[in-house]
Protein backbone atom coordinates (compact mmCIF):
# COMPACT_ATOMS: atom_id res chain seq x y z
CA UNK A 1 0.00 0.00 0.00
CA UNK A 2 1.26 3.56 -0.56
CA UNK A 3 -0.10 6.75 0.23
CA UNK A 4 -0.93 9.03 -3.00
CA UNK A 5 -2.37 12.34 -1.35
CA UNK A 6 -3.58 13.80 2.27
CA UNK A 7 -5.95 16.24 3.04
CA UNK A 8 -6.60 16.87 6.87
CA UNK A 9 -7.57 13.76 8.19
CA UNK A 10 -7.76 11.91 5.24
CA UNK A 11 -5.25 9.97 3.36
CA UNK A 12 -5.63 8.46 -0.87
CA UNK A 13 -3.97 5.22 -0.82
CA UNK A 14 -3.23 2.74 -3.18
CA UNK A 15 -3.15 -1.23 -3.02
CA UNK A 16 -3.15 -4.59 -4.60
CA UNK A 17 -6.44 -7.09 -3.81
CA UNK A 18 -4.20 -9.35 -1.91
CA UNK A 19 -3.85 -6.92 0.66
CA UNK A 20 -6.99 -7.43 1.57
CA UNK A 21 -8.44 -3.95 2.82
CA UNK A 22 -12.56 -3.63 3.42
CA UNK A 23 -15.09 -1.03 3.70
CA UNK A 24 -14.53 -0.20 7.54
CA UNK A 25 -11.28 -2.13 8.10
CA UNK A 26 -8.67 -0.61 10.25
CA UNK A 27 -4.90 0.07 9.09
CA UNK A 28 -1.68 1.26 10.64
CA UNK A 29 0.62 4.10 8.86
CA UNK A 30 4.17 4.02 10.43
CA UNK A 31 5.46 7.11 10.18
CA UNK A 32 9.29 7.99 11.33
CA UNK A 33 7.71 10.23 14.11
CA UNK A 34 4.28 8.37 15.01
CA UNK A 35 2.19 5.83 14.07
CA UNK A 36 -1.55 6.45 13.55
CA UNK A 37 -5.00 4.34 13.10
CA UNK A 38 -7.09 4.72 10.20
CA UNK A 39 -10.24 3.63 9.25
CA UNK A 40 -11.41 2.88 6.00
CA UNK A 41 -14.17 5.18 4.45
CA UNK A 42 -13.75 4.79 0.58
CA UNK A 43 -13.00 1.89 -1.64
CA UNK A 44 -12.71 2.77 -5.57
CA UNK A 45 -11.46 0.42 -8.32
CA UNK A 46 -10.48 2.86 -11.61
CA UNK A 47 -8.70 2.35 -14.64
CA UNK A 48 -6.85 -1.38 -12.78
CA UNK A 49 -6.15 0.35 -10.05
CA UNK A 50 -7.60 0.26 -6.46
CA UNK A 51 -7.88 3.17 -4.32
CA UNK A 52 -8.72 3.67 -0.65
CA UNK A 53 -9.66 6.63 1.48
CA UNK A 54 -8.77 6.69 5.09
CA UNK A 55 -9.51 8.67 7.84
CA UNK A 56 -6.63 8.85 10.78
CA UNK A 57 -8.29 8.36 13.95
CA UNK A 58 -5.70 7.21 16.65
CA UNK A 59 -1.94 7.72 17.26
CA UNK A 60 0.38 5.62 19.70
CA UNK A 61 2.38 6.70 22.58
CA UNK A 62 5.63 5.67 23.33
CA UNK A 63 4.26 2.77 25.39
CA UNK A 64 1.98 1.73 22.52
CA UNK A 65 -1.25 3.01 24.34
CA UNK A 66 -4.16 4.52 21.75
CA UNK A 67 -4.39 8.54 21.93
CA UNK A 68 -7.03 10.78 20.27
CA UNK A 69 -6.02 11.34 16.59
CA UNK A 70 -3.75 14.87 17.50
CA UNK A 71 -4.19 16.46 14.16
CA UNK A 72 -0.84 15.79 12.96
CA UNK A 73 -0.38 14.05 9.45
CA UNK A 74 2.01 11.51 8.19
CA UNK A 75 4.36 11.44 5.62
CA UNK A 76 3.77 10.51 2.12
CA UNK A 77 6.34 7.74 2.39
CA UNK A 78 5.00 6.09 5.67
CA UNK A 79 4.16 2.68 6.03
CA UNK A 80 0.61 1.32 5.69
CA UNK A 81 -0.70 -2.02 6.66
CA UNK A 82 -3.63 -3.54 7.27
CA UNK A 83 -5.00 -4.24 11.03
CA UNK A 84 -7.43 -6.69 11.94
CA UNK A 85 -10.11 -5.04 14.52
CA UNK A 86 -9.33 -7.55 17.14
CA UNK A 87 -5.81 -6.18 17.35
CA UNK A 88 -7.44 -2.96 18.26
CA UNK A 89 -9.90 -3.93 20.18
CA UNK A 90 -7.53 -5.92 22.43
Amino acid sequence: MRILEIKNSLLKISYEVEDNLALSGFTVIEDKNTPYVAQVVNLKAENGRNYAVLKLLFTFNDEGVLKPYDGTIPSLEANVTSLPAYELLD
